[in-house]
């Protein structure tokens, strides 16, 4: 099963959540409330990139831009709906709870191991 984690350095590098695959690899992914996609916005996943090598399969910053964005090898801005908004789910559904397990905060492992 994956693991769920949110990635940060002393620095203030970040990443608001990173997905580790049962094989090692690793998915990174930043939400910004920005029209715009600018470098810093990926600062985060490109530190991640470094950190994990080969094991990085890419990372994608949300925004509320009209477009998407190439920022470099493996790293897009994707546009998404701005929070709040149901517009992109086809039929909304009552959330039961079941079969959820509870995703455990695992601060800085990506890092530190």
């Amino acid at each position: 099963m994956a693991s769920v984690f949110h990635y940060r350095e002393s620095s203030g590098i970040e990443v608001d959540v990173v997905i580790e695959l049962d094989d090692g690899r690793f998915l990174g992914l930043e939400v910004k409330a920005k029209q715009t996609y600018k470098p810093e916005h990926f600062r985060g996943l490109q530190r991640l990139a470094e950190r994990v090598g080969d094991r990085f399969l890419g990372g994608v910053v949300l925004g509320t831009s009209d477009q998407g964005v190439r920022f470099g090898e493996n790293l897009v801005g994707y546009p998404s709906p701005p929070c709040g908004s149901s517009d992109w789910i086809p039929e909304a559904q009552e959330f039961s709870g079941e079969g959820v397990e509870e995703l455990g905060g695992r601060r800085g492992r990506a890092a530190g191991g």
